[in-house]
């Protein structure tokens, strides 16, 4: 139950982000071919937006096993060794992403970005450079979660996430 809501609200929010990204681009050109006005916040919208998709995006593909895989050696294996592999590989999938969480967090806290704002919005630039260590915590519980289903022998789950 609680992994089927935290399935669905993922997808809802990067589902959610792509009709913000093309809504507000949509509307940027609108308004500057039709009505000969420049939204200057629009550009930033639609680029931290994405910013935040892609991560998200990759948090949800992970739970999807959506993500590319190069098997092509490790379909000769037996499936004890198989097992093995992909428990070796998800345990260094892991291991980076603590890495990437690390530097995320250590770019947030460098004064370079802690007091910098964006040009057009004024936000501060911590806003989209969080999506970093939030999309590894994201993607990290979703990696331990296809970790256990491999280590368990469970089916792999379903190829998609209705948003609605």
């Amino acid at each position: 139950m609680l992994a089927r809501l935290w399935d669905k609200g993922l997808a809802t929010i990067v589902a959610t982000s792509y009709v913000v990204i093309v809504l507000v681009g949509f509307s940027q050109v609108l308004f500057r071919f039709a009505f000969h006005i420049s939204l200057a916040w629009s550009e930033e919208v639609v680029r931290y937006v994405f910013i935040w998709s892609v991560f998200l995006t990759a948090a949800l593909a992970f739970n999807l096993d959506s993500h590319i895989v190069i098997d092509f050696m490790i379909a000769w294996y037996p499936p004890r060794l198989k097992r093995l592999a992909a428990l070796i590989a998800w345990g260094c999938v892991i291991v980076g992403l603590i890495i990437l969480f690390v530097l995320g967090i250590q770019l947030i806290q460098a004064p370079s970005v802690r007091f910098q704002k964006s040009p057009a919005m004024e936000i501060p630039m911590t806003v989209p450079y969080a999506a970093i260590p939030v999309g590894c915590v994201l993607m990290m519980v979703n990696a331990l979660r296809a970790a256990w289903r491999t280590w368990k022998g469970v089916q792999k789950p379903a190829t998609h996430v209705e948003a609605a």
